[in-house]
C-alpha cells in the first residue's frame, strides 16, 4: 500500500495507520512519502514514526534528493532521442535551473519548446538548441512559478475548467463532470475544455471511466489557489453577481449528488457505535 503526501495527513488518519501497522496479526507492506520541506518537527508524521519504533515495528527511511547530472541527462537524451554525449550541455543547463526536481525538469523542457528555444530541425533530423541563448534566457526559478506562467497562458475557458476541477481533489469522475455541466450554461462545455487540458498535459484522462486526474498535485494546487483568489475577490466585490450564484448552484448540486453517500456513511458509523 503506497500512501503519498503524508505531509497533508491529519492526526486521526495517522492514528488509524498506526493501529493497523502495530497489529502483529496484520500482514501488510506500507510505503509512505512526504515532503521534508513541508513538515515541522512537531508534525503528526514524526509522532507516528516514533510510536511505531517504540512498538518494534520495522521502519526503513529513504531520503530522495534531486536527480544528478547522469539521471537528468538520461531523461533528456531519452526524450529527445539524442545520444547522451550530445545533449550533455543542455542537461547541465537544465540541472542548474531545476536542481534535479523531476517535475521541474520535464516542465523546463516543455517551456523551452514552447518558447522555441528547443526546436526540431527537419534538415538535421534531430532536436537543436543554442546553449548560450538558453543560458541567457530568464527562466522561472521554481516549478510553481513556471507552471503558473504556463497556466495563465491557457484560454480562459480552459483555465476555468481546471480551476473548478481543482476544487474536487486530484481526480474528477464523469458523474461529477456531468453534474457540473448541468449546474449552469456557463459550464456546458466543461468536458470539452477538460479534454483540451488533457491534450495540453495538465490532466490524464481515463477513457474507460471518462474520469480526469491531475498529472501532479502541484498542478492541482496552483489551479486551486488561482480559483480561490479570483472567487474570493469577485464575490466580495459583487456578492449578488451571477458568478457567485452559479458557484453556489454548483455546490448545492454537488451536495445533493453525494448526500446519499453521507447518509450511508453516518448509518454505518451509528451501527458500528
Amino acid at each position: 500500500l503506497f500512501l503519498d503526501d503524508l505531509q497533508w495527513a491529519d492526526s486521526a488518519s495517522l492514528d488509524v495507520l498506526q493501529y493497523i501497522m502495530s497489529d502483529p496479526y496484520v500482514c501488510i507492506y506500507i510505503v509512505g512519502s512526504y515532503r521534508t520541506n513541508e513538515v515541522q518537527t512537531d508534525h503528526p508524521v514524526f509522532r507516528l514514526t516514533k510510536a511505531l519504533e517504540a512498538t518494534n515495528v520495522h521502519l526503513s527511511k529513504v531520503n530522495l534528493d534531486g536527480m544528478g547530472i547522469e539521471d537528468v541527462n538520461h531523461i533528456i537524451s531519452d526524450a529527445l532521442g539524442i545520444f547522451p554525449r550530445i545533449c550533455m550541455p543542455l542537461s547541465q543547463l537544465v540541472l542548474r535551473k531545476t536542481k534535479g526536481n523531476p517535475l521541474f525538469v520535464l516542465e523546463c523542457l516543455r517551456s523551452l519548446v514552447d518558447r522555441d528555444l528547443l526546436q526540431y530541425s527537419v534538415r538535421e533530423r534531430r532536436w537543436v538548441w543554442d546553449t548560450d541563448t538558453i543560458g541567457a534566457e530568464d527562466i522561472a526559478d521554481n516549478v510553481c512559478e513556471l507552471l503558473t506562467t504556463k497556466m495563465t497562458g491557457l484560454p480562459g475557458n480552459t483555465q476555468l475548467a481546471l480551476k473548478i476541477a481543482s476544487c474536487f481533489g486530484t481526480t474528477l469522475d464523469s458523474k461529477v463532470v456531468k453534474t457540473l455541466m448541468a449546474a449552469s450554461p456557463n459550464y456546458s462545455n466543461l468536458e470539452r475544455e477538460m479534454d483540451k487540458a488533457a491534450n495540453d498535459g495538465f490532466l490524464d484522462k481515463d477513457h474507460l471511466t471518462s474520469s480526469y486526474r491531475f498529472v501532479h498535485d502541484k498542478v492541482r494546487m496552483i489551479f486551486c489557489v488561482l480559483w480561490l483568489r479570483v472567487f474570493d475577490v469577485f464575490v466580495c466585490r459583487h456578492p449578488s453577481s451571477r458568478t457567485s450564484y452559479t458557484y453556489l448552484s454548483v455546490v448545492k448540486r454537488f451536495e445533493k449528488l453525494h448526500m446519499d453517500l453521507f447518509k450511508r456513511t453516518n448509518g454505518m458509523n451509528s451501527t458500528a457505535a
